[in-house]
């Protein structure tokens, strides 16, 4: 079959390695491994998902060369013993059996640890930390960089032994190579600092050690922050001039990355976009690294649709693309565009929930917003087929209804969903009328098309109930009725001028003219206030605790409070409303003192309550009933797309 996108499906030769295609798994680390630092049937089942979803080269993820003082993670795979060589080959196997080439990323975190996790006190080129209250490492001495150095080719080599088709050197993001490169980090005035060529110095040694040790055919990848986004930090010119050295040391392809991966430093924004960020936008820096590189180079950054690939490749930008959490929502990204396939694909919205959250803020294991099944591809249980047929309602069109109905059709019952509004999608319209949100509508066109591909009777505009359901006569309903805006009762909540955050977004209520006060700074409210702003309202935003957004994944917030930073949005912490008036809006402040702030229109953002009337009905006539999603607590859409995913596959 003639590929549809030619550049993106073209094989590529890095030394004596072949890829099938352009598209690259970058190494992302995901808590799967054991306690002990080695392979487990989960972590074998997912990188095998992504080899037979066609994926032209797997980066396995984040190996430490030194444990424990290496690592940065709950649980990492580790490198810096033979004994982990035979759980790699079992990996790697999985990998090759699907025509995918694989790759091993090793790695020594130096400062970007704690020594909660490992025990003792972190090292770095210098004592210096990236944001306050981070543990302050202690300086490396010199005859304990040798030792490092020592130790990267040996994990090297056990990675070729392993079966490992190359290696990855990780020189970025918050990373102790990075830290020896960066004039932010490394303030020695040894040989290992206190100029460019000091602060190479370590790179470069690793390099020539790990070619030494896998050989002058075996190939080395490097990843590099072209720009670490830190003030005192690397610009890209400074990556630019040191390319030439660290390729004759050995580099053979460059990984081109950016920012740190602090979680609480703004500069994670740039290596974890959140969803503000559009497609592909670091693949500047990809193209000036090409334009002095003599190896091929590796784009990445929020390239999530196939044709936005190929453009990167057409243009010259890159040789290859790195397609990171579009993986983790879609292991067959690659096949599916391969074959035409675009609109069935999930396309990733860089929530950040299921994986940064998880994986760097809470240290479990990732899991994704629209995919259930990472971490569980062993079972592939929506592909078995029901043990019976059966009628199945779904009550809700948001993420939650959507997914159940999509999984019990896969799985061969006869599916209707019924939506009371006149289009699918819930809230996620809401969502998508905020700011930077637009990535949203993804998750939406998804749905729609694979409803219609599987055959799932949609009927909008319907509400249900108990009589709906009982002229049905369905074997089994699903509840995914969603939850309602909380309207607290504070004096004057009533009132004409008063309505609720959802409303507006969902453009039920228009924006009134003049002075806006929204109360509660959570998401909705923050994302409310940006949307007000942008309409050209004076906007006071009004939270009772002593700060915004916290029920943010970290990364995503300090986006946000960028933004609402720079809106001319009025932001008072502290205050809890004690009445609307016809004008005005009253709060009191952790001290009880009285404000008051003007408010030709006012809106409600401080929760959202399950709508749950429907279920103990139906339990009570007998009916086969199920709950997912905001009708039973008010959360976000990972915990109601896993719930319903989860509910249709018991059906």
């Amino acid at each position: 079959m003639q590929p549809t996108y030619p550049h993106l499906f073209t094989p590529l030769l890095i030394r004596r390695m072949r890829l099938p295609n352009r598209i690259v798994m970058p190494a992302m680390a995901t808590n799967f491994a054991s306690e002990t630092g080695g392979v487990t049937p989960w972590m074998l089942s997912y990188y095998e998902a992504r080899a037979r979803g066609g994926t032209g080269l797997i980066v396995v993820e984040n190996c430490t060369i030194e444990h424990p003082r290496g690592k940065n993670g709950a649980v990492q795979l580790r490198l810096d013993d033979d004994a982990f060589i035979p759980g790699l080959a079992t990996l790697v196997d999985r990998i090759h059996r699907h025509g995918a080439r694989a790759a091993l990323q090793i790695n020594h975190c130096g400062a970007s640890t704690s020594r909660a996790k490992t025990g003792q006190a972190p090292v770095a080129p210098s004592p210096v930390t990236y944001v306050k209250g981070q543990e302050v490492p202690r300086e490396l001495a010199t005859d304990e960089i040798a030792d490092l150095v020592e130790k990267f080719g040996r994990a090297a080599a056990r990675a070729k032994k392993a079966g490992f088709d190359a290696v990855e050197v990780h020189g970025a993001h918050a990373y102790l190579i990075a830290q020896f490169l960066s004039p932010f980090t490394n303030r020695r005035t040894d040989g290992y600092g206190g100029s460019p060529e000091g602060r190479l110095r370590f790179a470069l040694e690793v390099l020539s050690r790990v070619r030494e040790a896998v050989g002058p055919e075996f190939p080395i990848v490097f990843r590099i922050s072209a720009v670490e986004f830190l003030e005192g930090g690397r610009e890209l010119e400074g990556t630019l001039d040191v390319i030439p050295a660290l390729e004759a040391a050995g580099v053979d392809c460059w990984d081109v990355s950016a920012g740190t991966t602090v979680g609480h430093h703004p500069s994670g924004t740039r290596s974890i976009e959140p969803m503000a960020y559009p497609q592909a936008w670091r693949t500047y820096m990809a193209k000036a690294v090409r334009e002095v590189a003599r190896v091929p180079v590796i784009a990445v950054g929020v390239i999530r649709d196939p044709g936005v690939a190929e453009g990167v490749l057409a243009r010259g930008e890159a040789d290859l693309v790195a397609i990171g959490r579009g993986l983790i929502a879609d292991p067959d990204w690659s096949r599916k565009a391969r074959e035409g396939r675009d609109k069935e694909s999930r396309r990733c919205t860089s929530c950040n929930q299921g994986g940064i959250r998880r994986r760097v803020f809470l240290d479990l294991p990732i899991t994704c917003a629209l995919n259930p099944a990472v971490g569980r591809e062993e079972e592939a249980p929506e592909t078995r087929p029901a043990a019976a047929r059966r009628r199945v309602m779904v009550v809700g069109g948001g993420p939650g209804g959507m997914e159940a109905a999509r999984v019990a059709a896969i799985r061969g019952h006869e599916v209707a969903l019924w939506e009371e509004h006149p289009a699918l999608g819930g809230e996620l319209p809401a969502a998508m009328a905020a700011p930077h949100k637009e990535k949203i509508g993804w998750v939406l066109e998804y749905y729609r098309h694979e409803l219609s591909r599987l055959g799932v009777s949609v009927r909008l505009g319907k509400q249900v109930s108990p009589e709906v359901v009982a002229t049905e006569a369905p074997d089994v309903v699903i509840l995914a009725t969603g939850s309602r805006p909380i309207r607290p009762s504070w004096p004057g909540v009533d009132g004409p001028h008063v309505a609720t955050a959802v409303e507006v977004l969902l453009g039920e209520v228009p924006l009134a003219p003049g002075s806006l006060v929204i109360v509660g700074g959570g998401q909705i409210g923050c994302e409310t206030a940006l949307f007000a702003a942008a309409c050209g309202r004076q906007v006071t935003l009004l939270e009772m605790l002593p700060a915004l957004a916290t029920d943010m994944e970290v990364i995503s917030r300090n986006e946000m409070l960028e933004h609402i930073a720079g809106a001319g949005i009025l932001v008072r912490t502290g205050h809890r409303v004690s009445a609307i008036l016809p004008d005005t809006v009253v709060t009191q402040d952790g001290d009880g003192r009285e404000a008051v702030f003007p408010a030709d229109q006012v809106l409600l953002a401080v929760g959202l309550a399950p709508r749950a009337d429907l279920e103990p009905v139906l339990r009570g006539r007998g009916i086969e009933c199920y709950a997912v999603g905001d009708c039973v607590q008010a959360r976000e859409i990972l915990s109601a797309v896993r719930e319903a995913y989860d509910t249709a596959l018991r059906i």
